[in-house]
């Protein structure tokens, strides 16, 4: 896993919101399909793996118009372990979420993971 897939910048100018996080992937033994973003505490699942995505899609998109309406994003990310300054978004590093009794840890040690950067811009809807 490369800790360097996690980063992000804000430009109030273009009211944008840019960073990478890691997104993680795999099917576990009921024959789901599931796509987990520890960074932003996402999960989602299907039947299928595009299906998943689709579902990871919706709940990451509801996740960000729901903050950014109620003026929660900054604090809600905050609690997730992000640094957030008024130039830059750091996302914190993986490894943060390798701990013993974390979800990722659980799924490492179970399943066939794939992982994958992602690149997120998330307009201001204020």
């Amino acid at each position: 896993m490369n800790p360097h897939l996690c980063k992000g910048n804000f430009n109030s100018n273009h009211s944008r919101l840019k960073f990478k996080i890691i997104l993680f992937s795999f099917k576990d033994d009921n024959g789901l399909y599931y796509f987990y973003a520890p960074q932003l505490d996402i999960t989602a699942y299907g039947k299928t793996e595009k299906k998943a995505k689709e579902a990871f899609e919706i709940q990451l998109d509801e996740f960000f118009k729901y903050t950014l309406e109620n003026n929660t994003l900054n604090s809600v990310l905050e609690e997730l372990g992000w640094e957030i300054n008024p130039k830059k978004v750091s996302a914190p590093q993986i490894n943060r979420f390798m701990n013993q009794d974390s979800m990722l840890f659980d799924i490492l040690g179970k399943y066939a993971v794939t992982s994958q950067p992602q690149d997120l811009q998330v307009p201001d809807f204020a």
